[in-house]
């Protein structure tokens, strides 16, 4: 016998309450639904994955948790040599790489709240040719 859809949307929220998530509703404007809608087309992530992400992201600003990479101190230099390391002796991918940084909360710049494996790439790229 096969549920219905009313019982499996209340056997999955069952499921999620048991994960300790909470619903919520909310009104967001324009300009915020523009932005979620775009990142929900960029990433192909959920919207409660993308709300939650900005949250945690927010909560680590706030407390200060996150760094400014910067070129003139070399902490840029110190993530690249980082990054390297995970690629070549701990051989991570690229995306495995940038999910690390974003977990401990190194930050990009300030536009963006989380690496993502092209960036990765382009730093781990820079070093090889500079090392060449």
């Amino acid at each position: 016998m096969s549920l219905s859809g009313k019982d499996r949307q209340h056997n999955w929220r069952r499921k999620q309450k048991a994960l300790g998530r909470k619903p919520y509703t909310v009104m967001l404007g324009r300009k915020a639904q523009a932005v979620l809608e775009n990142e929900k087309k960029r990433t192909g992530e959920s919207l409660s994955i993308i709300i939650e992400k900005a949250l945690l992201y927010l909560e680590k600003s706030i407390s200060g948790n996150k760094e400014t990479v910067t070129g003139n101190d070399g902490y840029l230099e110190n993530i690249i040599n980082n990054i390297v390391s995970m690629k070549d002796v701990d051989r991570l991918t690229f995306i495995e790489i940038a999910e690390k940084l974003t977990s401990d909360g190194v930050k990009t710049d300030e536009r963006i709240s989380e690496w993502n494996r092209r960036q990765v790439y382009m730093l781990y790229n820079e070093a090889k040719v500079q090392a060449d």
